[in-house]
C-alpha cells in the first residue's frame, strides 16, 4: 500500500462479505503467474472461532 499523501495520515477501509480470514485469495508475482493463499488471522490472545485458513491452506497442495 502506497499513501496518497506525503503530509498527513490516510485511512482505507475495506468491506468484504466473507469470512476473509478463510477466503481464498491470489498474490500475482513479479515474476509472473498467480499464487494462492489464505490471511489466516493473527491475535494469540484471543483466538478467531471461525478461522479455517490453516485448513484451506493444506487444501493447496492437494488442489494443484
Amino acid at each position: 500500500m502506497h499513501n496518497a499523501h506525503a503530509d498527513r495520515v490516510s485511512i482505507s477501509i475495506h468491506v468484504y462479505g466473507a469470512n476473509i480470514g478463510a477466503v481464498r485469495r491470489h498474490t500475482y508475482p513479479a515474476e509472473g503467474g498467480r499464487k494462492p493463499f489464505v490471511s489466516g488471522y493473527s491475535n494469540a490472545l484471543l483466538p478467531n472461532l471461525w478461522d479455517r485458513s490453516a485448513e484451506l491452506r493444506s487444501s493447496f497442495s492437494t488442489a494443484a
